[in-house]
């Protein structure tokens, strides 16, 4: 019986990790769909607000380079305030996890995917911004945190202690999104 149970747990534990492995192949198939819900936006003076976020995801075609485009549509608001921003996110070495967003205005950020999670780093007019979705449970989680690149923090410096300068956080976009299509 023992022997059987020590099976039937390698074989589930094999299962898990090739689902995992598999499920990290498929972005951003996965990924394509229509996602809504709610975005907090959460500042240090303490000012909240919550505004409609929908993320629109379809895949365009493959280059002449053999890379793949994908449609990446982001969504703030309704109505008279909604703000569309239609990107294109492209395909750069899958296997190495490299992508790039295109914004169609000359900027080009690029991205880095590992652990279900599409990331990266830029500055823009004096603010470092971070920026990450992540599919977990169903769901897509977007997340921008943002630093002024002028209002630092430097400690450390004493003997063999490196000098480190931060970027205190001046606000934070979170929401969390539902596929609907």
């Amino acid at each position: 019986m023992n022997k059987l149970i020590q099976k039937i747990a390698s074989l589930l534990i094999s299962l898990f990790f090739s689902f995992s492995v598999l499920s990290a192949q498929d972005f951003p198939e996965s990924w394509v769909g229509h996602w809504k819900g709610n975005m907090q936006l959460t500042y240090t003076s303490g000012k909240t607000m919550s505004v409609n976020n929908e993320l629109i995801i379809k895949f365009l075609e493959v280059d002449k380079d053999s890379l793949e485009h994908y449609q990446w549509t982001i969504i703030y608001g309704e109505g008279a305030e909604k703000q569309e921003r239609a990107y294109e996110l492209i395909t750069v070495d899958a296997e190495k996890g490299l992508y790039k967003m295109d914004e169609k205005n000359t900027i080009i950020l690029p991205f880095f995917y590992a652990d279900n999670t599409l990331m990266c780093l830029f500055e823009v007019m004096g603010n470092y911004i971070i920026s990450t979705y992540r599919q977990e449970g169903g769901f897509i989680y977007f997340e921008n945190v943002s630093a002024n690149n002028k209002n630092t923090e430097t400690s450390g410096g004493e003997g063999d202690v490196p000098t480190v300068t931060s970027y205190p956080i001046s606000n934070l976009q979170r929401a969390k999104l539902s596929r609907v299509k």
